[in-house]
């Protein structure tokens, strides 16, 4: 599975395809010396950001 990582600077990184989140973590830590917050699948990143927008659109129309 391909993951992501947010990061304590507040960049997302591509860890790239790992077993698992324990591998994507470590990567992501020694590796790419990245202090990760939040590591998870692309699909996971994608299925946020889709909520997000759909949130942010119900309060914008709200506000209308």
């Amino acid at each position: 599975m391909q993951y992501l990582a947010l990061s304590a600077d507040g960049n997302i990184y591509n860890i790239g395809d790992c077993g698992d989140w324990e591998a994507a973590n470590e990567i992501a830590e020694e590796y790419l010396d990245v202090e990760p917050v939040w590591v998870t699948t692309i699909n996971e990143w994608v299925e946020l950001a889709e909520t997000i927008i759909k949130e942010r659109g119900k309060k914008c129309q709200v506000h209308q």
